[in-house]
């Protein structure tokens, strides 16, 4: 992406003829991403360097947010770790974040003033992502103590930064909130802001799927790790169509869904799915309707309506049958085990529904809490295998179920899809072995190795690992 001047004096950003998308401005959406041809499943569309990048927990290293062994810097006091003591956190930020002081929570403003930097070091960097969404408006009205809290920190970065007032330090945090992704791995903890990525917008079914990936670099102008964010497409995109990518998890029902984007990015959704009351004919979010056998479903911002005897109920009701359900699935029963687990998905089912999302949690968790490996099953006398066949059969079942409830709600590759196909070949196995030791017939064996055949193909062709 190259950012240039228009003849009226504003600033633009201008991108490579190869890119299959541009910027465009949509009504009540502002700036977003649109496809300008076809573009086919599995494609990466971008790869996006991060732009700014900060730590997001207080003990890894303020320059790569690694967790590696690190040092306090003698002058800032901030932890840095060998590899970037010589290199990364420069003289001018030191003087800043010393001003500041390592003390509680001040690793937060790393990142803000790294951004304020820019000003001086990529002026026009600086005055683009300026033009970012803040939410401030929106975070004083709703959210007053964080927005208090914000205001704190502002304050403190105003103080330590020339040239910085304090309306610039809260536009500049409130940027930074509502535009940055935070990811963790088992060594590293990081907040990136990325150019590109930021200006695309949330679906609850995205045609994108966006993966953090760190990258070394090896020639004569970088030597060392940048953070890059790979976007692929997870089904065919036509020309004209606005590139989104997921802000929350598909599996969170109707009301989580829209409390997590309204707290966390003040917005309705109003994509395919939560305009659709059954979510594609999942009715994954329905609650039973106590007036007949019907379900309550999305029907207005304040009150859903069964979808057979039409009365209504609240939202507010809704959401407190929702989470008296959910209290009783995620306490695990005391002892675990098949027995207990299975008890409480049965009470689970009966209180709402068998495709309800938090019914097909209690599935998920249930096949893979209890699936067994191959050496383990060789092991097992015959009369221990039949045991277990009925355990295995509905591991077979909620493992058909979830890849059917997946594919509806997360169309197109994932890795919970290949996960779910590995299992499913793993219990297929399981059982053809079972088959052969109890000499089943023929036709049972041959239909078991067909569909096992089909799995390999599909995991290892169509799936890549």
């Amino acid at each position: 992406m190259e950012l240039v001047r228009t003849g009226s004096g504003n600033l633009e950003a201008r991108l490579p003829h190869t890119f299959p998308f541009r910027i465009s401005v949509r009504e009540g959406e502002g700036r977003c991403l649109v496809a300008t041809r076809e573009i086919r499943p599995e494609q990466v569309v971008l790869t996006d360097s991060a732009i700014l990048l900060g730590p997001s927990s207080p003990n890894v290293c303020i320059v790569c947010c690694s967790r590696r062994d690190t040092l306090t810097c003698p002058a800032c006091r901030f932890f840095i770790c060998d590899m970037c003591s010589d290199h990364g956190h420069s003289r001018e930020e030191c003087v800043i974040l010393a001003r500041i002081g390592n003390t509680r929570d001040m690793f937060n403003l790393v990142l803000p003033v790294r951004f304020a930097l820019l000003k001086t070091r990529d002026s026009d960097m600086f005055e683009w992502l300026l033009q970012y969404m803040d939410h401030n408006e929106e975070r004083r009205r709703l959210n007053p103590v964080l927005q208090k809290s914000t205001r704190r920190m502002a304050e403190i970065l105003a103080l330590a930064v020339e040239g910085v007032c304090v309306d610039l330090a809260m536009r500049i945090m409130g940027i930074l909130f509502t535009n940055c992704f935070e990811f963790s791995t088992r060594s590293i903890q990081a907040r990136a802001l990325y150019p590109l990525v930021s200006l695309i917008n949330h679906s609850c079914v995205p045609n994108l799927r966006h993966t953090n990936l760190i990258r070394e670099m090896r020639d004569s102008n970088l030597d060392g790790e940048i953070v890059v964010m790979e976007l692929e497409t997870q089904r065919t995109v036509l020309p004209g169509t606005q590139l989104t990518i997921r802000y929350n998890h598909y599996t969170q029902g109707h009301l989580q869904r829209q409390s997590f984007l309204l707290d966390q990015w003040y917005f309705t959704c109003a994509c395919q799915r939560c305009e659709d009351p059954t979510e594609f004919g999942t009715n994954t979010s329905g609650i039973p309707c106590h007036s007949c056998t019907g379900l309550l479903l999305p029907a207005r911002p304040d009150s859903w309506q069964c979808n057979s005897c039409r009365s209504c109920q609240s939202v507010d009701k809704i959401r407190q049958r929702e989470e008296e359900i959910l209290a009783i699935a995620e306490t695990d029963p005391s002892p675990y085990n098949i027995t207990t687990a299975l008890k409480q998905l049965h009470t689970c089912s009966k209180l709402l529904h068998n495709n309800h999302f938090i019914v097909m949690e209690l599935k998920e968790r249930f096949l893979f809490n209890f699936s067994m490996n191959m050496k383990k099953v060789r092991n097992l006398s015959l009369d221990q295998k039949q045991k277990l066949v009925p355990l295995w059969n509905a591991q077979e079942k909620y493992c058909r179920q979830l890849l059917a409830y997946h594919e509806v709600l997360d169309p197109g590759k994932s890795p919970v899809k290949t996960k779910l196909l590995l299992e499913l070949r793993k219990i297929l196995l399981i059982q053809s072995r079972v088959a052969t030791e109890n000499n089943s017939t023929k036709e049972e064996l041959v239909k078991k190795l067909t569909e096992i055949k089909s799995l390999n193909n599909l995991v290892y062709t169509k799936v890549p690992l």
